[in-house]
């Protein structure tokens, strides 16, 4: 995966930063470091994310559209501007209601010199 490398100090727009592709699920990642992963996500709502399960727990926050996030007992609904956490160890998919955007981020314990 190629990684853009986005300028600290700079402001960004999350929902320029990625588009939409037909039928494909696009991921352009903001930072990744040995202490997490954030990305921007986007899909034209014909395909869903697979199953994951993260030793972490991950921050999940709708930026355009609506999704649906199922976790282990159940789905939860969330539109733009809400998020959730999922917990770490816990199976979850992400599956989207048309178009939409999101930011995923998992935030590992420490920091980067």
């Amino acid at each position: 995966m190629k990684i853009t490398p986005f300028v600290k100090t700079k402001p960004h727009v999350p929902l320029e930063i990625i588009g939409y592709r037909k039928n494909a699920i696009d991921v352009k990642t903001i930072l990744n470091k040995s202490t997490g992963i954030i990305n921007v996500i986007s899909s034209d709502g014909s395909e869903g994310l697979t199953v994951k399960t993260t030793p972490l727990d991950t921050f999940a926050m709708i930026i355009e559209g609506n999704a649906e996030i199922f976790i282990e007992n159940g789905y939860i609904k969330l539109k733009a501007s809400q998020s959730i956490i999922i917990p770490a160890h816990k199976k979850y998919i992400i599956k989207a209601k048309g178009h939409f955007k999101m930011i995923l981020s998992i935030i590992k314990r420490g920091c980067d010199e």
